[in-house]
């Protein structure tokens, strides 16, 4: 997502603004200032500084694209994950035993509503039916009394 930030300064005012990038903000992040990239290392888990001097409505645009991560739930079971896309936990349709790259989710799994921000694995995926899908959804979308799966487990290789 891309959000905007418009500077409501005196023109000439001198300061530093400083963003957090936060960790899961993996992919190719971006910092501009009026429309021009400012080059600024925006690398995950930093602040990202942007120290100059400020016009009247300088408008300063951040992207931090959303990706898929596998986090697991401990060190002593790196076989069980919940899916995150950015900040957001998904939780799974059904319980599952997957059997797909954990570092790499977005070969297997893909997002088949946008809007929805709804996920499904490919077929092949799904131990031990290589038919089933799993669909994945945020977790906050999930109404009360409806069945989800937070945690996935992986097939042990």
């Amino acid at each position: 997502p891309i959000r905007k930030f418009r500077v409501q300064a005196e023109g000439g005012t001198s300061c530093r603004i400083s963003f957090r990038i936060p960790r899961w903000a993996k992919g190719v992040n971006r910092i501009l200032v009026n429309g021009e990239d400012m080059g600024l290392s925006a690398q995950p888990d930093t602040w990202a500084v942007l120290e100059r001097e400020w016009q009247a409505d300088d408008v300063i645009e951040i992207s931090l694209p959303f990706s898929l991560e596998f986090k697991p739930v401990d060190e002593e079971n790196p076989d069980i994950a919940a899916l995150c896309f950015g900040p957001i936990v998904l939780a799974a349709d059904k319980m599952s035993l997957l059997d797909g790259d954990m570092e790499h989710p977005e070969e297997w799994i893909t997002c088949i509503d946008e809007k929805q921000m709804l996920f499904r694995t490919a077929p092949g995926h799904v131990c031990p039916y290589p038919q089933a899908v799993r669909t994945f959804r945020p977790y906050y979308k999930i109404p009360v009394m409806e069945w989800y799966f937070m945690y996935v487990r992986f097939q042990q290789r």
